[in-house]
Formats: structure tokens, sequence, C-alpha cells
């Protein structure tokens, strides 16, 4: 009778569906807390390659008393963010014969990146008329490079944040009264007036990068001593400048190794320098300290060799620049500015507490007294001098996420950094923030954990003019 059931199940074919996509979730969500190393490692790794669709599930194990179960799903939650950081968000160019101001800010919406026109005094430039269509959907530096050569615009790499937030906190950008949400720490400014940048480029997923200029500089030993080279001899330093810019909504933390792979002139002689340039902080000079900064741009030094004989350009410089970068969490805890005051609201392992908000001079800057409480580890930080003790992949030193003030809508419409303020968990500070003309009324604050990681950033150029 067996048999009879084995064959007959055989010629009918019966149909084992596979599991929903949810159970499969589960099923690893469950193999987390299992005794074999093996087996929480395997599943770990299925629940990162899923990736997204995973989210819930694991900040659901955020809460869990098991002390391992939420370690791990705080580890497998940072895999998922620190590979999103990477990635470029697509967006789709359909553009045709719409005025220039709205491309840049369809662009700024779809990107959910900051990008300014900055037309100076030509409000004209503003209603000119422009056709932007890709077949596909494009990264945002390759939507900005369609649009600087279309408009003849210039990225302006050296207009920090500062003076474009603060025209727009009075409502004034190119004499337009005009304010849109703020969807990132630094915005990206186009220069209408300066025409097209030549300065040679590359682009490789998040970042855009520029050679500023080739730096040699010679000099001839006049005296000697021990230990040092001997009279009459030459020294030289050569070396590429390369601005580095991310996408509006990741910040470079650190520099790491700056590797050549491939350089050499048209006469086809290596440019690589003997010793590679050591690790470098995000300004450009040596060591291991994370900044934040208020400019868009970072600065990295490209060591090469100068030859004797030397040829009139570069043919190739390639080779890859290690980078931290820090992004935000998606999730954040919320709490009203204008109700429920002094009561805790939590989010997953965040407590924040608003107590009192109050007008400033001038008028239009708020300050909001609040208490915050985050992960074992984050709170640590101390003036950027701190260690991190958390079990997952935690932010740098002295980056402390990000405080967002929020219209009724959800809508961003300030966004401070929080690591200047020194926010210390469970002691009360005092958070500067805006209220912009031409803004609906800021009624709530977020605060967005930071989230980073460490990635591998290619760089090619050709045909650049030996100095």
């Amino acid at each position: 009778m067996m048999v009879s059931w084995f064959l007959l199940s055989a010629c009918v074919g019966i149909y084992f569906p596979d599991p929903t996509p949810d159970a499969q979730i589960q099923t690893h969500i469950d193999q987390l807390s299992k005794p074999r190393l093996s087996q929480r490692t395997a599943a770990a790794d299925a629940l990162i390659k899923i990736g997204d669709p995973a989210r819930p599930a694991l900040l659901r194990l955020l809460d869990s008393t098991n002390l391992e179960q939420r370690s791990t799903a705080a580890r497998v939650l940072d895999r998922i963010e620190g590979r999103e950081l990477t990635e470029p968000k697509l967006i789709t160019l359909d553009f045709r014969n719409r005025p220039l101001k709205e491309v840049v800010d369809a662009i700024a919406d779809r990107a959910e990146a900051g990008l300014i026109l900055q037309i100076g005094n030509d409000p004209k430039r503003n209603d000119e008329p422009i056709t932007l269509v890709a077949e596909e959907k494009v990264s945002f530096w390759d939507a900005v490079e369609r649009l600087e050569k279309l408009a003849k615009l210039q990225i302006d790499p050296n207009n920090g944040n500062n003076f474009n937030r603060n025209a727009m906190i009075m409502g004034n950008i190119n004499g337009n009264r005009r304010w849109r949400p703020s969807y990132s720490p630094r915005d990206i400014v186009l220069n209408a007036q300066t025409g097209m940048n030549n300065s040679p480029r590359c682009r490789s997923g998040r970042f855009e990068m520029l050679i500023s200029n080739l730096h040699l500089q010679r000099d001839r030993i006049l005296g000697a001593s021990d230990g040092h080279p001997p009279h009459g001899s030459l020294t030289s330093k050569f070396e590429a400048r390369m601005h580095v810019l991310p996408e509006p909504n990741i910040t470079i933390g650190r520099v790491g190794e700056v590797k050549v792979t491939e350089a050499f002139d048209d006469r086809k002689q290596s440019l690589i320098a003997d010793v590679q340039a050591p690790e470098q902080n995000a300004n450009g000079t040596t060591g291991f300290a994370y900044a934040m900064r208020s400019s868009n741009l970072t600065d990295v030094s490209v060591a090469l060799r100068y030859p004797d004989q030397p040829g009139r350009v570069i043919r190739v410089l390639r080779g890859e620049i290690e980078l931290n970068i820090i992004g935000s969490k998606r999730e954040g805890v919320t709490a009203s500015l204008i109700s429920a005051f002094n009561t805790p609201v939590f989010q997953n392992d965040l407590s924040l507490t608003v107590h009192e908000v109050k007008a400033a001079v001038p008028g239009r800057t708020k300050l909001v007294d609040i208490t915050l409480v985050r992960p074992e580890g984050l709170s640590q930080v101390n003036n950027g001098m701190g260690s991190l003790h958390r079990t997952a992949n935690s932010a740098p030193p002295g980056v402390q996420g990000w405080l967002l003030f929020l219209d009724a809508k959800g809508r961003c419409v300030d966004r401070v950094a929080a690591t200047p303020f020194n926010m210390v968990d469970s002691q009360r500070r005092t958070i500067q923030f805006n209220q912009p003309v031409g803004a609906d009324p800021i009624v709530a604050m977020q605060y967005l954990s930071p989230t980073w990681t460490t990635v591998r950033v290619p760089f090619e150029f050709r045909d650049i003019t030996m100095p």
C-alpha cells in the first residue's frame, strides 16, 4: 500500500509550494537563536541577502529579552543599512520643455538630496525651458552631470552649506522667495554663472571625484648632516589633489588608504610612487580622526612619482580610496513640540523627551530642551573622544546622529547634526533650530541614529596635463 502511494505521488506530481517570503524570513529569524554558530551565521547571511523586506522582523527582535538575539539582529540591520549606504538611489528623468528651476527641484525631490540652483543676477534662467530625458533610471550624479552639460551649469564644490541654508531660512534664494523640505545635511550647488567645469572628473556609485590640481615640489639639499640626504641631492614631491563629493545625504567620516593601481604618462613611464599615501582624515591630513564638516567636499592627495624626463600628459591614473561613509537610519523616535511635554516617547532602543520649546533671538530661531537616551555605546561619545562598546556596527566617534524638525505633513523643515550639542544620554540639552519663511510651522522633532560602513571607491582619470 505504501509503495502504491509513492508510485501514485510520483505519477501525479504532488506539489509542495515554496514558503512565502514572510515565512522564509521568520525561519531565518528563528535560526538566529540556534545553539550552533554555523546555523546562526547562515541565518544572518540569509537575512542580509534578503535586505529591506527583513527589516520589520529584525526591528521587532531588538525588543527580545535574549541578549544574543538582540545583538545579532542589530548587527544584521547595520549590515543591511551599510550596504544601502553604498548603493545610489536611481531616479527617473522625464522632463520635456520644463523650466530649469522646476527640473532642479524635481531631481532633488526624487533623489531626496539637497540640490540648489544658484542663478546669480539672471533670474530669467529659472524659467529657461529644457528637455532632460533618459530611457532608464540614473543615479543622482549621473542626473547632475547631464543637467550640467545641457543647461551649462557647474558644480560649485567650495560653496558650503551655510550660505544656502541661511538664505533658505530667510526665505530668499536668488531673489526668489521659496522654501523646500530639507532632505540632507548638505546641499550641492549648481552655479549658472561660471559655465562648464573642465576639471578631470569621474563618478563611482555615490561619489563624484574631480582633479583640482597637480602639485609638484622640488627641493635641493644645501646642507647635510648625519641621517639626512647628502649635500646637493634633489628631493621631489608629486601628487594629484582630488576633490571627493559624496551625495548630499551621506557624509565622509575618514579617508583611509589611497592606492594607485595604474599610472603612466604618454611616454609609457610608470608614475606609481614607491610609497603610497598614508591614511588621511576627512580634511586631507593624515590621521584617524573622524570629522563632521560644513563643506561638501573632501580633499584627497594621491602620491605619484615624477619622472626625470616627464611626458606631456598622464594617460591613465587609476586606483581606489578607502572611505568611511556615514548616513542615518530610517527609523527614528519622534516627539511632539506642541503637546505631551516631559513625557518620554519610545521607539525600539531610543527614547526622546521634549521638555520645553521657547523663542530665541533672532525671532526665527527657536530653542527646545530635550533628553535623549540611545543604545548602549552610542552614548559613550564625548566630544568625539569616547570609545564605543555596542556589539553592532556603531557610529564612529564624534558622530551622534541627526535631529529633524518636521511640519504637520511629516516634511523635514530643518535638520541639525546632534554632534555639536554633545548629546550625553539622560542629560537635558538645549537644541537650536530654525523656522524658515514660507514653511509650514514645525510641530515635531525626530532623532535619527547614525549608521556607517567602509567602502573602497575606485577612480580613473585620463589625459591629465603634466606640470
